[in-house]
């Protein structure tokens, strides 16, 4: 690192966020690229974010669901639609799951499960959007240390309310967003097995995995001098905190 002028830190957010300090204070280091969540609660995220907003640093966090195209077919519907309603439902079985592996992305407080792990994906692009307001948000699972399922109504100014479903212990696999207006029929922006799925406006050069072409969308922009942190970024962690301090549990 002390001959570095950029890192990328891909580790578990408790770890991360021992690691974010460090990093801010090597004067050396210009870039910074950090994985989601940034660290275990979003009280503790607000403050590192904080850290490095002031550090001067330019950083990224991964983001990713943001670059994504029924990303842009979301703006697109809320930009036009204020009235209608967005609903998105992400259900998978994690590869945890599957496997039986006992590892922290199954605990909650670890930075793990279906809002910390899962959920900040879609909280980042609401946020971006403009979504502020929690109608509702429950968690369920086998304990409140382990959560496998959330769902949500988010609202904003001038913003259609948004519906959310994240079930990482579910036996149905798909990522499905819907839009219904009140002046038409119900209509699919987006419906495939997984939010990085067969859609030909993520095909990346010599068939590499989609996400790739994502992450060089959020890294190309550091190679840029100055350039900071996007200023939506503490939106993701205010509502982020919104959710988890109106959250009800029921076990499931």
């Amino acid at each position: 690192m002390a001959r570095a002028d950029g890192v990328v830190v891909a580790l578990r957010p408790g770890d991360q966020a021992a690691w974010i300090p460090r990093c801010v204070a090597q004067s050396e280091l210009a870039r910074l690229m950090f994985e989601k969540p940034l660290a275990q609660t979003p009280d503790e995220a607000l403050r590192l974010q904080k850290l490095l907003s002031e550090s001067g640093k330019s950083f990224r966090i991964g983001y990713t669901f943001c670059g994504t195209p029924w990303a842009a077919d979301i703006r697109e519907f809320v930009a036009q639609d204020q009235s209608g309603v967005l609903a998105i439902e992400w259900q998978f079985l994690a590869h945890h799951y599957r496997h039986d592996l006992p590892n922290w992305k199954r605990s909650h407080p670890e930075g793990g499960g279906a809002i910390r792990f899962y959920g900040i994906q879609l909280i980042a692009v609401l946020a971006e959007l403009g979504y502020r307001e929690v109608a509702e948000s429950r968690s369920f699972g086998p304990s409140e240390q382990e959560i496998v399922r959330w769902t949500a109504t988010v609202a904003g100014k001038g913003l259609p309310d948004c519906r959310l479903v994240v079930d990482c212990r579910s036996d149905v696999t798909e990522f499905v967003i819907q839009a219904q207006s009140p002046r038409g029929p119900q209509k699919r922006l987006f419906s495939n097995r997984d939010p990085f799925g067969d859609d030909a406006r993520m095909a990346t050069p010599n068939a590499l995995d989609s996400r790739v072409g994502l992450l060089q969308g959020l890294i190309d922009p550091l190679l840029q001098p100055g350039s900071g942190g996007p200023v939506w970024y503490d939106d993701v962690l205010l509502l982020w905190q919104n959710i988890e301090a109106r959250s009800t549990f029921s076990l499931a």
